[in-house]
Protein backbone atom coordinates (compact mmCIF):
# COMPACT_ATOMS: atom_id res chain seq x y z
CA UNK A 1 0.00 0.00 0.00
CA UNK A 2 2.98 2.13 0.37
CA UNK A 3 3.26 3.11 -3.31
CA UNK A 4 -0.07 4.77 -3.78
CA UNK A 5 0.21 8.43 -5.17
CA UNK A 6 -3.51 9.47 -3.78
CA UNK A 7 -4.92 10.50 -0.27
CA UNK A 8 -6.19 7.60 1.74
CA UNK A 9 -9.79 7.42 3.15
CA UNK A 10 -11.27 4.66 4.65
CA UNK A 11 -13.98 2.90 7.78
CA UNK A 12 -11.75 -0.18 8.17
CA UNK A 13 -13.87 -2.92 9.83
CA UNK A 14 -11.76 -2.69 13.70
CA UNK A 15 -14.17 -5.23 15.29
CA UNK A 16 -16.86 -7.18 14.86
CA UNK A 17 -20.60 -5.91 14.46
CA UNK A 18 -19.61 -2.47 13.59
CA UNK A 19 -21.18 -2.47 10.67
CA UNK A 20 -23.80 -4.85 10.93
CA UNK A 21 -24.75 -1.49 13.51
CA UNK A 22 -24.37 0.84 10.34
CA UNK A 23 -26.14 -1.64 8.44
CA UNK A 24 -29.58 -1.62 10.85
CA UNK A 25 -31.32 1.58 9.13
CA UNK A 26 -30.72 -0.25 5.35
CA UNK A 27 -31.89 -3.70 6.50
CA UNK A 28 -35.16 -1.91 8.39
CA UNK A 29 -35.77 -0.54 4.74
CA UNK A 30 -34.62 -2.74 2.08
CA UNK A 31 -33.79 -6.58 1.26
CA UNK A 32 -29.80 -6.99 0.10
CA UNK A 33 -27.43 -8.30 0.40
CA UNK A 34 -24.73 -7.14 3.09
CA UNK A 35 -21.31 -7.58 2.27
CA UNK A 36 -19.27 -9.88 4.27
CA UNK A 37 -16.39 -9.31 5.73
CA UNK A 38 -13.93 -10.00 8.56
CA UNK A 39 -12.63 -7.82 11.34
CA UNK A 40 -9.09 -6.54 10.88
CA UNK A 41 -6.30 -8.64 12.71
CA UNK A 42 -3.70 -6.88 14.69
CA UNK A 43 -1.45 -7.77 11.72
CA UNK A 44 -3.72 -5.36 9.61
CA UNK A 45 -4.43 -2.63 12.21
CA UNK A 46 -0.45 -2.39 11.61
CA UNK A 47 -0.69 -2.26 8.08
CA UNK A 48 -3.26 -0.10 7.25
CA UNK A 49 -2.37 2.41 10.09
CA UNK A 50 1.55 2.22 7.94
CA UNK A 51 0.09 2.81 4.67
CA UNK A 52 -1.91 5.72 6.21
CA UNK A 53 0.92 7.36 8.39
CA UNK A 54 3.47 6.97 6.02
CA UNK A 55 2.58 10.15 4.03
CA UNK A 56 3.77 13.87 5.14
CA UNK A 57 0.55 14.92 6.17
CA UNK A 58 -2.38 12.15 7.89
CA UNK A 59 -4.75 11.78 10.46
CA UNK A 60 -6.60 8.64 11.69
CA UNK A 61 -8.50 7.61 14.66
CA UNK A 62 -8.48 3.68 15.74
CA UNK A 63 -10.40 2.15 18.17
CA UNK A 64 -6.59 1.08 19.17
CA UNK A 65 -4.44 2.67 21.21
CA UNK A 66 -0.93 2.44 19.57
CA UNK A 67 2.35 3.02 21.66
CA UNK A 68 4.11 3.60 18.48
CA UNK A 69 2.05 6.65 17.29
CA UNK A 70 1.82 8.20 21.01
CA UNK A 71 4.06 11.10 19.55
CA UNK A 72 0.84 11.89 17.29
CA UNK A 73 -1.79 11.60 19.74
CA UNK A 74 -3.79 14.29 19.48
CA UNK A 75 -7.36 13.42 21.72
CA UNK A 76 -9.51 10.68 23.16
CA UNK A 77 -12.75 10.86 21.59
CA UNK A 78 -15.96 8.58 22.49
CA UNK A 79 -19.20 9.20 20.28
CA UNK A 80 -21.18 8.56 23.66
CA UNK A 81 -20.38 8.58 27.08
CA UNK A 82 -20.65 4.79 27.24
CA UNK A 83 -18.88 4.40 23.94
CA UNK A 84 -15.31 2.74 23.15
CA UNK A 85 -12.63 5.18 23.08
CA UNK A 86 -11.15 6.23 19.44
CA UNK A 87 -7.61 7.63 19.84
CA UNK A 88 -7.29 10.35 17.27
CA UNK A 89 -3.20 10.76 15.86
CA UNK A 90 -2.33 13.38 13.43
CA UNK A 91 0.66 14.17 12.21
CA UNK A 92 1.15 18.07 12.49
CA UNK A 93 -1.77 19.60 14.61
CA UNK A 94 -1.94 21.51 17.26
CA UNK A 95 -3.77 19.87 20.51
CA UNK A 96 -7.03 21.30 21.41
CA UNK A 97 -9.47 20.14 24.08
CA UNK A 98 -13.33 19.81 22.82
CA UNK A 99 -15.78 19.28 25.48
CA UNK A 100 -19.66 19.23 25.34
CA UNK A 101 -20.86 22.20 26.38
CA UNK A 102 -23.95 22.26 28.56
CA UNK A 103 -26.11 25.40 29.99
CA UNK A 104 -25.77 25.77 33.38
CA UNK A 105 -28.24 28.72 35.40
CA UNK A 106 -27.82 29.56 38.98
CA UNK A 107 -30.41 28.09 41.73
CA UNK A 108 -31.17 30.41 44.20
CA UNK A 109 -33.58 28.48 46.38
CA UNK A 110 -31.77 27.23 49.50
CA UNK A 111 -30.87 23.34 50.34
CA UNK A 112 -31.90 21.69 53.73
CA UNK A 113 -28.85 21.63 55.44
CA UNK A 114 -27.74 19.09 58.18
CA UNK A 115 -29.64 19.54 61.48
CA UNK A 116 -32.33 21.14 59.84
CA UNK A 117 -36.20 19.51 60.36
CA UNK A 118 -38.23 18.90 57.23
CA UNK A 119 -41.40 21.00 57.48
CA UNK A 120 -44.72 20.28 55.29
CA UNK A 121 -45.92 19.82 53.12
CA UNK A 122 -44.04 19.34 50.07
CA UNK A 123 -43.93 21.20 46.82
CA UNK A 124 -42.53 20.60 43.64
CA UNK A 125 -41.01 23.64 41.85
CA UNK A 126 -40.22 23.29 37.77
CA UNK A 127 -36.51 23.50 36.73
CA UNK A 128 -35.13 25.22 33.76
CA UNK A 129 -32.16 23.14 31.86
CA UNK A 130 -29.98 24.54 32.98
CA UNK A 131 -30.88 24.92 36.44
CA UNK A 132 -31.39 21.23 36.34
CA UNK A 133 -28.15 20.65 34.70
CA UNK A 134 -26.76 23.42 38.12
CA UNK A 135 -27.66 20.81 40.66
CA UNK A 136 -26.99 17.69 38.28
CA UNK A 137 -23.33 18.77 38.54
CA UNK A 138 -23.09 19.64 42.15
CA UNK A 139 -24.97 16.63 43.66
CA UNK A 140 -24.29 13.46 41.12
CA UNK A 141 -21.43 11.14 40.65
CA UNK A 142 -19.79 13.17 37.58
CA UNK A 143 -19.12 9.75 35.73
CA UNK A 144 -22.98 9.18 35.14
CA UNK A 145 -23.73 9.99 32.06
CA UNK A 146 -25.62 13.07 31.21
CA UNK A 147 -29.29 12.65 29.73
CA UNK A 148 -31.65 15.29 28.53
CA UNK A 149 -34.60 15.71 30.67
CA UNK A 150 -37.99 17.06 29.33
CA UNK A 151 -39.21 17.59 32.26
CA UNK A 152 -37.06 18.61 35.59
CA UNK A 153 -38.56 19.61 39.26
CA UNK A 154 -36.81 20.87 42.57
CA UNK A 155 -38.71 19.18 45.65
CA UNK A 156 -39.00 21.70 47.99
CA UNK A 157 -40.48 21.65 52.12
CA UNK A 158 -42.69 23.96 53.08
CA UNK A 159 -40.02 26.70 53.75
CA UNK A 160 -38.88 26.74 50.21
CA UNK A 161 -35.67 24.55 50.88
CA UNK A 162 -35.01 21.96 48.04
CA UNK A 163 -34.62 18.68 49.42
CA UNK A 164 -34.09 16.90 45.98
CA UNK A 165 -34.53 16.46 42.63
CA UNK A 166 -36.05 14.41 39.82
CA UNK A 167 -36.12 14.60 35.97
CA UNK A 168 -37.69 12.53 33.37
CA UNK A 169 -37.58 11.82 29.69
CA UNK A 170 -40.81 10.56 27.37
CA UNK A 171 -40.35 6.96 27.02
CA UNK A 172 -38.70 5.47 23.82
CA UNK A 173 -40.56 2.79 23.61
CA UNK A 174 -43.89 3.38 24.44
CA UNK A 175 -45.78 7.17 23.78
CA UNK A 176 -47.90 7.42 26.94
CA UNK A 177 -44.71 6.56 29.92
CA UNK A 178 -42.03 8.44 30.91
CA UNK A 179 -38.42 7.56 31.67
CA UNK A 180 -37.53 8.73 34.85
CA UNK A 181 -33.98 10.12 34.10
CA UNK A 182 -32.16 11.15 37.03
CA UNK A 183 -33.63 11.56 41.06
CA UNK A 184 -30.73 12.69 43.61
CA UNK A 185 -30.83 14.29 47.26
CA UNK A 186 -29.27 17.41 47.78
CA UNK A 187 -26.03 16.84 50.36
CA UNK A 188 -25.34 16.84 53.02
CA UNK A 189 -29.16 16.26 54.89
CA UNK A 190 -30.45 14.02 58.08
CA UNK A 191 -32.74 12.67 55.46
Amino acid sequence: MSNWPATRQGFPSFYGGGYEKLHEPLNTHFDWDAPEYKPLSDADVVSVLGAITDRPYWLTASNHDVPELHPYLRGVIKATPRAAPFYVYVSAAPTRIVAPRQPVDPVKAPRLQTGEELTGPLKLALLKPGQFNALRSQYVNPRIAPGAANLAVAVKDGTGKILGVFAMAPSSYTPDEAYLLSDFAVAPTDH
